[in-house]
């Protein structure tokens, strides 16, 4: 997104947006037996919107976590 757009905000000091981070909060929670998945998904719509064509495919990571009581 910087690449577009320097002054552009992101999610990146979000809660969970880097790799790992998601297991650490729910470790500290007390959560036992976390486990780490990742979700690749294909914003190829989103950029047919926002660029000209032809326009090609950008690879996102979504972190996901699962951890128990």
């Amino acid at each position: 997104m910087h690449d577009l757009d320097p002054a552009a905000q992101d999610e990146a000091g979000l809660s969970g947006a880097r790799e790992g981070h998601l297991v650490e909060l729910f470790e500290r929670a007390g959560l036992d037996h976390v486990e780490q998945t990742t979700l690749a998904v294909r914003l190829r719509d989103r950029c047919a919107e926002l660029l000209p064509p032809p326009s090609s495919h950008i690879d996102a990571v979504a972190w996901t976590a699962l951890g128990r009581a």
